[in-house]
């Protein structure tokens, strides 16, 4: 028995190695390579009326116009991350600037 178990254990990453999933199906049936997620790109936007909206809106632009520049696609889909808030608000001028990062995936 203790040889038994000696064995499986000893051929247990071989089992998992074969189970990786090395290619992903897409709804067809056909196979294609697993696509792994990259970076795109990163994107400010800015609001000189502190308008976090306005802000994140212009970087979703720019992206979308970046990611749609590098693949040739015109109606494109990406995934975003919104990476960064900064601003600056008060003093003499009664500043109330924003800007947004985003990164694209």
């Amino acid at each position: 028995m203790k040889r038994l178990s000696t064995i499986v254990l000893a051929s247990l990453p071989l089992l998992l190695v074969g189970l990786a999933p090395s290619q992903a199906q897409d709804p067809i049936g056909g196979l294609r390579p697993a696509r792994s997620p990259q970076l795109l790109g990163v994107y400010t936007g800015h609001s000189i009326d502190g308008n976090l909206q306005e802000a994140l809106d212009e970087a979703l632009s720019e992206a979308y116009q970046g990611v749609s520049d590098s693949t040739g696609i015109s109606d494109v889909m990406f995934d975003w991350d919104l990476t960064r808030i900064r601003g600056t608000r008060g003093g003499f001028m009664g500043m109330q600037d924003i800007w947004v990062e985003v990164t694209v995936r």
